[in-house]
């Protein structure tokens, strides 16, 4: 029974550490990923949970048997008690990677999400100027210089046209975009 839990467990590594590449390889689904790390812990807590338990009693029933037997029993007491020591270790281990692979999920999505965020503040900067002039443009004043003169309409589009490809370079030099 304790050597099938060790398998289960390098199972659970070798999912563990799939699970970790399709993380960096950005190849998983959120869901899926939130699932397969609980359904891990999960287990890992009960093998951690049993195995304890299964040590404490190995413990008592080596304790209770008499000199002779515990004499003729010692390896495979020895043995028991060395399998159970690196299933608690190894379970309690790979506890703690299945934090680290979350931590790592979130960390990497809170990275998308900047930088999305900043592609929309960089766009939301472009249109600011422009969004003004337009604005002023859009009142009913009776008396606008630009209005009489000839040349204000393509004048107010090279001024808006030039600020967004000035805005756009800065933003482009800041890496923004």
């Amino acid at each position: 029974m304790i050597d099938n839990t060790i398998l289960l467990v390098d199972v659970i590594d070798e999912t563990l550490e799939d699970l970790e590449d399709s993380i960096f390889h950005e190849e998983v689904e959120e869901d899926e990923l939130q699932k397969d790390v609980y359904y891990a812990r999960r287990t890992l807590n009960r093998i951690t949970k049993v195995s304890i338990h299964e040590r404490d009693i190995i413990n008592k029933i080596h304790n209770k048997l008499d000199e002779t037997h515990k004499h003729m029993l010692k390896y495979e007491f020895i043995d028991l008690t060395e399998h159970l020591k690196y299933l608690i270790n190894e379970s309690k281990t790979l506890l703690e990677r299945t934090g680290y692979l979350l931590n790592l999920h979130m960390g990497i999505l809170s990275t998308r999400m900047n930088k999305a965020m900043q592609r929309l503040a960089a766009i939301s900067l472009i249109f600011l100027p422009l969004t003004f002039i337009v604005g002023n443009y859009g009142m009913n004043f009776k008396y606008m210089p630009e209005l009489n003169w000839k040349y204000g309409y393509f004048a107010t589009w090279i001024i808006n046209i030039s600020i967004a490809v000035g805005i756009y370079i800065w933003l482009k030099r800041k890496k923004w975009i």
